[in-house]
């Protein structure tokens, strides 16, 4: 992968200059801001987001299966 350098940085930044307009680069910057801000906020939204209580119930009935079958094996044993 070619490695970026402050020339090829100054290249782009007057690209992106003579493109857009000295004027636009602050707008462009904020709605960047906002959108990676939004990105953010909804990746920490998924992330906290609860386990439905339908994936919860399914776990408690998997665990609740293992239990009863070492209850059914101790009981065979005895």
């Amino acid at each position: 992968m070619p490695k970026i350098g402050p020339i090829e940085i100054l290249i782009i930044v007057l690209l992106i200059v003579v493109v857009f307009g000295a004027s636009r680069i602050p707008e462009i910057g904020e709605s960047l801001g906002k959108a990676l801000h939004n990105i953010r906020k909804k990746n920490d939204f998924e992330e906290e987001t609860p386990k439905p209580k339908v994936v919860k119930k399914l776990e408690d009935d998997a665990v609740s299966a293992k239990i009863n079958e070492k209850i059914a094996e101790t009981k065979k044993e005895s």
